[in-house]
């Protein structure tokens, strides 16, 4: 199992992804393939509907999306990223991402016609 979380001690519900395709809710293990079964008879993301994922860097692009895409499924509508230490950043970090709107573009403003 991942060894420090750091939203653990805040409440939070942490699904942790390890670069063998280990999957944990908190603590707990489950299969890869059950993620969104297990996350959607989850009492806490479906009171709270908020999650934040802790995916190996080592992890494909696409495996990471799969987990994403199972969280969105499964009710989670409120999505954070937990990052890890590296030798550039003093701290743990996270990053929410919210529900974009219609009409919305990512990293620049609406194009004028």
């Amino acid at each position: 199992m991942p060894r420090r979380k750091p939203f653990r001690r805040l409440g939070k519900l942490i699904v942790t992804v390890t670069k063998e395709k280990r999957v944990y809710i908190g603590r707990m293990e489950i299969p890869f393939a059950e993620v969104e079964d297990k996350l959607r008879a989850n009492a806490k993301l479906q009171s709270d509907r908020e999650v934040y994922l802790h995916a190996d860097k080592a992890l494909s692009y696409g495996d990471v999306v799969k987990v994403m895409a199972a969280i969105k499924l499964a009710g989670g509508d409120k999505m954070g990223l937990i990052t890890d230490r590296s030798n550039s950043m003093q701290a743990s970090a996270y990053t929410r991402i919210r529900p974009l709107g219609r009409g919305t573009f990512l990293g620049a403003s609406r194009p004028r016609y």
